[in-house]
């Protein structure tokens, strides 16, 4: 998912939540994202797009920790 992307559905939420990740639909676990000074940045990576087409660009990654319940 683009940058924008995640910034246009994030701003559809109240800024006061707290945001976690869920990997393939489990949500008995959440992961927490990483309060780090800055994102990292990998690439360039190749990867399909919507259209199945090969398409590269720069990847922003995100660190996330196991959230303990």
């Amino acid at each position: 998912m683009r940058v924008d992307e995640v910034i246009r559905r994030l701003q559809q939420e109240r800024p006061d939540e707290e945001v976690f990740i869920v990997i393939n639909g489990q949500r008995s676990k959440y992961y927490s994202i990483e309060n780090t000074p800055a994102f990292y940045h990998a690439g360039p990576h190749t990867f399909k797009n919507v259209a199945c087409e090969d398409e590269t660009k720069s990847v922003v990654l995100i660190p996330i920790i196991i959230k303990d319940k």
